[in-house]
């Protein structure tokens, strides 16, 4: 039995369906059936329900639950592994330096650090926030190790993963009343607080917006505001309504004022990206804290919801 079969299994149970783990995995779906195949084959047990046709996240057999179990503890003694043989070199390890956007700097990024931190206290972290236009390049230019964004790269030598699924959702003052699902036309009348048009987020939610036959400039925008908190904070404070990353209600998840809005037929997709340089060494700490990013015991406990469904 190999490593790469144990965190495949992990990886589909993680994403909820072959289809997302084949692509997280960078892999095609027929590879992950003949592997998990090969893998029940050898255990002599089913270890996962499939329902073909079902819209329905696979589920472990009981074997599986056991299988399961003993599989999230190897990858976590592999994890354990890495850390201990990078922190065993007498020399100071060197920081490992993270370039990130403001979104997920402001939601994402202190979760995934500081339970980093909490499970290996000899490294250090350096997290600076850059605008998206200007992450790659500074990337390249060696200001950093890792980058953090959400906006796809596009650029030549830069390795990157998507590794955290982060929509946009709709919130809405719980005075409001809105009980939801509410209609496209409903969206339309409602007080709408929006980012500047320049930004990602706002690129994904008219392109959503256009896909549905909507447009910002026939939507009932009340407000324009800077960032994505202060779309949070205008929502909070009554101004209307707003589209947030789920994430920023994660770290924010002591405000009982507001609340998320399902609007049929209207989906805001959005990932986010870990990149490094293609042409940097990939060890020690930076290496650490990829792998770790990549899991998922981290986002247990914070996210309400499946973060690893791409």
């Amino acid at each position: 039995m190999r490593f790469e079969q144990l965190h495949l299994f992990a990886t589909i149970l993680s994403c909820g369906s072959f289809a997302a783990a084949a692509r997280l995995l960078h892999l095609s779906q027929p590879s992950i059936t003949t592997s998990l195949s090969a893998l029940e084959a050898e255990v002599g047990q089913r270890l996962l329900e499939r329902t073909p046709g079902q819209r329905h996240p696979v589920r472990p057999t009981a074997a599986g639950e056991i299988f399961a179990g003993f599989a999230r503890k190897a990858l976590t003694d592999y994890r354990g592994m890495l850390s201990a043989v990078t922190l065993s070199s007498d020399a100071p390890q060197a920081p490992v330096r993270i370039g990130v956007t403001p979104t997920p700097g402001s939601s994402l990024l202190p979760v995934l650090t500081n339970k980093f931190r909490e499970e290996n206290p000899a490294l250090t972290i350096q997290v600076k926030t850059f605008r998206g236009t200007e992450l790659a390049r500074r990337l390249k230019e060696g200001e950093f190790d890792l980058g953090v964004t959400g906006t796809r790269p596009q650029d030549d030598g830069i390795v990157f993963e998507r590794f955290f699924y982060d929509p946009l959702v709709l919130i809405a003052p719980v005075r409001m009343g809105l009980t939801g699902p509410i209609t496209l036309r409903e969206l339309k009348r409602l007080p709408l607080v929006v980012r500047d048009a320049s930004g990602n987020l706002m690129r994904l939610l008219i392109q959503a917006l256009n896909r549905v036959g909507l447009s910002l400039e026939r939507m009932n925008v009340v407000m324009q505001v800077s960032g994505n908190n202060d779309v949070l904070s205008s929502v909070t404070l009554g101004a209307g309504v707003g589209f947030v990353a789920r994430s920023l209600l994660a770290a924010n998840r002591e405000n009982h004022d507001i609340m998320i809005v399902p609007v049929r037929r209207l989906q805001v997709t959005r990932y986010v990206y870990m990149l490094r340089r293609e042409s940097s060494s990939f060890t020690g700490g930076m290496r650490l804290f990829w792998e770790y990013a990549m899991g998922t015991e981290w986002r247990e406990h914070v996210f309400s919801y499946n973060t690893m469904m791409l």
